[in-house]
This record gives C-alpha cells, structure tokens and sequence, in this order.
C-alpha cells in the first residue's frame, strides 16, 4: 500500500522530482530527488558529487552500480552510498526499473551542525559515515513511510510547521539507519 501511495506522488515516465532541502532547514541536503521508472532506460554516464555524499534508496525494483571496477547489484528496500568525489555510474547496465529516491550530503568539516544537530552530536553521526562498513545494505523498514511523508511535506513547501516536520522526520531516522549494526552479508 505505501508503495503504491508513493507512485501517485511522483510524476510517470521517468521523470524526476528533485527539490533542494535548504528551505527546509536542511542546507545539507541541496539535492533531494526521487524517480518511478516503469522502464529500463540509458546507462548512467560515470560521475561524481564534488563534496558531497550520495545516498541511494532503492524501493522497489533494482539497479546497478559501479564504483571502483565493481558492480554493486541492488534490489528493493536497499539503500547504496557513494562518497564525496567518488565517480561513479552504472558501468554498462541500463538504469533498471523501480522507485528510486536519493539525496545528496554536504559532510561539514569536524565541529560543524550536519543535519540539524549540533556540532557535538553531529560528530558521532560524521565518524558513522566515515567508517560505514559497507556501501550496500537493507534499508531499515520504517524508511518507506519516511520517503512518502517526506514527499508529503516538500510537496506543501517550506512554511511554517514542514521544515521543522522534516528535519525531525530524517535526523533520527537517518542517524539510526547509518549506525546500527549491520548483519553479515547485508551488502
């Protein structure tokens, strides 16, 4: 049911929606963007995010991504990071089918805010990214109401109540989702 509640949010054929979550009070998160591809499209040209951290949320269908020669193949409800000034891309694979959501992250140098918390309680989070086990894994479960509450509210706009909705909604969940441990072959 939330699956489907998410695609009456985004636009059909393959367009994107990408807002920027600075209004919201998330000027880390300038590129928020999410994707319904019926279709199997053109393979993403090999690129990189100057300074900033990609993370992918595959919701339902799969992708595949390759970063440093090899290919990482993802399935539904699985999340893939790439760091800052990492190239890459979908190496020969076509861009597969699914619902796709990704945002990029501005890491802030040590002893700055990152995604509304302080500097002192952003540094846990900042050491939790930087030494991320792995770059594939199971997104945590409650992820899939996030992203369409997430939508939800950057469809409203950033007045009054909805920036403070989302920076409360994705702080926590975000830092509880990239520091708990992760099983054995989880990605």
């Amino acid at each position: 049911a939330i699956v489907m509640a998410i695609r009456l949010h985004l636009p059909p054929n393959g367009k994107r929606l990408i807002y920027d979550l600075t209004p919201f009070g998330l000027p880390e998160v300038p590129y928020f963007a999410a994707m319904n591809l019926p279709f199997t499209s053109t393979a993403l040209p090999t690129h990189t995010h100057k300074e900033r951290m990609e993370i992918n949320h595959i919701l339902k269908g799969e992708r595949v991504y390759r970063v440093g020669g090899k290919d990482y193949h993802l399935r539904g409800n699985q999340i893939f990071l790439t760091w800052p000034d990492e190239m890459h891309g979908t190496g020969s694979y076509l861009h597969g089918r699914g619902l796709h959501f990704w945002m990029q992250v501005a890491l802030p140098k040590p002893g700055k805010r990152l995604l509304n918390f302080d500097a002192g309680s952003a540094a846990p989070l900042l050491e939790s990214l930087s030494t991320m086990p792995r770059r594939q894994f199971r997104a945590d479960p409650g992820m899939r109401d996030i992203v369409l509450r997430t939508l939800d509210t950057l469809r409203q706009g950033p007045s009054g109540l909805a920036g403070i909705e989302l920076v409360a909604l994705w702080s926590p969940r975000f830092r509880l989702s990239l520091t708990a441990p992760r099983a054995p072959g989880a990605g």
